[in-house]
């Protein structure tokens, strides 16, 4: 993971015991700035282990007056001032000195480029390149010790320099990364809600349509059994009238009985005469 990800934890890695002897400067960026303390990995104890065997160093204690490991002495005007060159011993204390230093800053590397991105990992060992490269000129005898002082010097703000304008460009990109990542979250999120939305009208398209086709169902259903019905009341009345059609042909087929005369009215009187009924009619 880029360092950037997690300012404050790797790049006071950086700038901690990786660089206590490395002399360069950390880029002075605000997301670097924290006063918490961070537990050591295996990593960093090793390396801490490392550099603080290495100023123990006999050839390193007998250069620290006159080629200190830490840039901030490097400054000193009694440094920057001298004009001496090294001698046969220092030579030989020069040597150890910038081998056992090399090995330090071997474990430095590589702890840096777990965290740190490969442009700024690569600053610092063009860094100690260009630093021995110095160093051989001390050891050539071609440089004085306030040469190499105030080399180092202008070689310190150089690649500080550098290293906080890479930041910065890592920054500035990581910066336009997140921006075009919300950017792509944003169209992704669109297109999603696009789909969404197409998918709700077609499910309402398709439950208007349903419902469109069980309303004429329902009519279609309706119209059928009025049509049963009037077809059954037709027939129910054609059956009535083919029942009436007959009785009437039935009527109309039996034979006709004239009406007998009218028989005439009688009148009849009763009377008694001396003890006998008499009946007479007319």
């Amino acid at each position: 993971m880029f360092f950037l990800l997690a300012p404050t934890i790797h790049m006071r890695r950086l700038c901690g015991a990786a660089f206590l002897s490395f002399s360069m400067s950390c880029p002075s960026i605000s997301l670097a700035q924290s006063s918490n303390a961070i537990e050591p990995d295996g990593d960093l104890v090793q390396l801490m282990e490392c550099f603080a065997e290495l100023h123990k160093s006999p050839a390193v204690v007998a250069m620290l007056k006159v080629l200190p490991i830490d840039i901030g002495r490097a400054s000193d005007l009694e440094l920057l001032a001298n004009k001496k060159k090294a001698t046969s011993k220092e030579k030989v204390h020069l040597s150890t000195m910038v081998t056992d230093w090399g090995k330090c800053l071997g474990l430095a590397n590589q702890s840096r480029r777990k965290s740190t991105p490969t442009e700024i990992a690569d600053l610092y060992v063009e860094y100690w390149i260009d630093t021995k490269a110095l160093l051989a000129d001390l050891y050539a005898g071609s440089a004085t010790y306030g040469d190499v002082a105030k080399a180092r010097v202008k070689l310190e703000a150089s690649y500080a320099t550098k290293v906080q304008q890479k930041v910065d460009a890592l920054i500035q990109q990581q910066a336009q990364n997140e921006q075009a990542r919300q950017v792509a979250e944003s169209q992704r999120q669109y297109a999603e809600s696009q789909v969404r939305n197409a998918e709700a009208q077609r499910q309402q398209q398709l439950e208007a349509e349903l419902q469109r086709q069980r309303v004429a169902q329902q009519q279609l259903e309706q119209q059928q059994a009025q049509l049963l019905l009037l077809q059954r009341q037709q027939r129910q009345a054609e059956s009535a009238a083919a029942f009436n059609n007959g009785m009437m042909l039935l009527q109309a087929a039996q034979p006709k009985l004239n009406p007998s005369p009218p028989r005439p009215s009688i009148n009849c009187q009763t009377r008694s005469a001396f003890g006998t009924l008499y009946t007479n009619c007319d």
